[in-house]
C-alpha cells in the first residue's frame, strides 16, 4: 500500500470488505479506525465475528451497504480503499 495514515484519529473505509481481512490489516498496521462495507449481510456478520476474535472490534466496524451509494457524509474518511478483481 502506498499511502500514509500518520497522525491521530485517522479513519479509513474499506469497501467490498467481504469477511474483513483488509479492514483488519489497515487497523492493525496503521493504528486507525476502519469501517468496512459489504453488500452481503453474511459477510458483514462473519467479518464482525472474526474481528472480535482477533481483538480488533474497538478499531474496526462493518456496515452492510452498497459501495456505489455509501451511507457516509463526504469527508468521513482520510483514505478509502477497495478490493480489486
Amino acid at each position: 500500500m502506498s499511502f500514509t495514515l500518520a497522525g491521530e484519529n485517522r479513519r479509513a473505509n474499506s469497501f467490498d470488505s467481504q469477511i474483513g481481512g483488509p479492514a483488519r490489516t489497515l487497523a492493525a498496521e496503521f493504528a486507525c479506525e476502519v469501517t468496512g462495507v459489504d453488500l452481503t449481510e453474511e459477510y458483514c456478520r462473519a467479518a464482525e465475528m472474526l474481528t472480535d476474535k482477533l481483538g480488533l472490534a474497538s478499531k474496526v466496524q462493518f456496515r452492510c451497504a452498497n459501495a456505489l451509494d455509501m451511507p457516509f457524509a463526504d469527508g468521513s474518511f482520510d483514505v478509502v480503499c477497495g478490493r480489486t478483481p
